[in-house]
């Protein structure tokens, strides 16, 4: 046999006998024992607690849906002498070739695209299945993403941190001008709205900006100098309550 019970079975000659042999002994004497055994347990009386009845009723049933599965097989199968060599009796061959797949905006990785009748023949020259691709996007060096929205890190200076400053940052639509304002601290996020991933139906995420004051490994001469004469200006960080535990620590 080429595949189980379903409709439209390939059946080997051979296959094919041996379906209408098992077929002609349930039909006859199977059938006939069991309808004997079931009158024999029934003129032993109440058929409530009559083990030999049920046992022999649960045995008919089997052998009835035996019965229909072998009727189905004999009537819808098709008996192949011989199988094509190419597709092994099935009536569909597989081979490979590359397609183009067109991915919709703001595909997600790890997403699965569907494509319909891409996939394998169907058998006896039915539908062919359906072809999935899963994808999977490279990281980017400068852009994270966050559900629809992009990341970015921005690294500034103290002064520009303190002083504020009009950067120019990168985004898929090409360079805008993000405005840092003054007093920023690391880690604050600034957001450029519409900046983001592309969304197939609603509108684009954004940019989600993370600046990153970088404090410079050492200073010398006339810049050292002028952060001495800053600190000397400008209040000292706020620290008290730290100082205060460690003072009623002490």
């Amino acid at each position: 046999m080429a595949r189980g019970d379903e409709e439209g079975e390939l059946l080997t000659p051979a296959a094919h006998k041996q379906l209408q042999s098992e077929l002609a002994e349930l039909e006859g004497p199977k059938r006939k024992e069991v309808v004997q055994a079931i009158a024999t347990a029934r003129a032993h009386g109440d058929l409530s607690e009559n083990f030999e009845y049920h046992a022999a009723k649960n045995e008919q049933g089997l052998l009835e849906a035996r019965i229909r599965v072998l009727r189905h097989r004999l009537q819808h199968g098709t008996i192949v002498d011989e199988k094509c060599v190419d597709c092994r009796g099935t009536g569909g061959v597989t081979k490979t070739r590359t397609i183009n797949v067109r991915f919709p905006s703001g595909v997600a990785d790890g997403q699965r695209i569907r494509l319909s009748g891409r996939g394998e023949p169907g058998d006896r020259g039915g539908p062919a299945g359906d072809l999935y691709v899963q994808v999977g996007v490279r990281p980017d060096e400068l852009f994270g993403r966050s559900g629809d929205d992009l990341t970015l890190s921005l690294p500034i200076s103290i002064a520009e941190a303190v002083l504020g400053a009009d950067l120019r940052v990168p985004t898929l639509d090409g360079p805008v001008t993000m405005r840092v304002p003054p007093g920023t601290p690391s880690g604050r996020k600034l957001r450029a709205r519409g900046k983001g991933v592309a969304r197939k139906n609603g509108p684009p995420g954004d940019l989600i900006v993370t600046v990153d004051v970088q404090v410079p490994d050492g200073v010398t001469g006339e810049a050292r100098d002028a952060l001495e004469r800053f600190a000397k200006l400008t209040p000292p960080a706020g620290r008290e309550r730290l100082e205060a535990r460690v003072r009623k620590g002490s």
